[in-house]
């Protein structure tokens, strides 16, 4: 996992999206984004463009901390 605090998630979040990983902001969730072809008859499902795949919230804990796992970070 992956601890990020305030000051380094917007950075994080940034470089990420440079490298290609879908990744956005809802408010204080870091919102992640998969492309799926099989999300299309998913009741979780979601659609974003063209594309439809399936979403990962990380929410921060009760210290202001995001834990970000790995396998999301590299966009898997």
């Amino acid at each position: 996992m992956i601890a990020l605090t305030v000051d380094k998630a917007d950075g994080f979040v940034a470089r990420l999206q440079r490298k290609g990983v879908k990744v956005r902001w809802d408010g204080w969730d870091m919102v992640f984004f998969k492309t799926a072809p099989e999300a299309l008859r998913s009741p979780r499902g979601k659609r974003l463009g063209n594309e439809w795949g399936y979403e990962s919230r990380v929410s921060p804990n009760h210290q202001g901390k995001w834990l970000v796992s790995y396998r999301l970070s590299r966009g898997d």
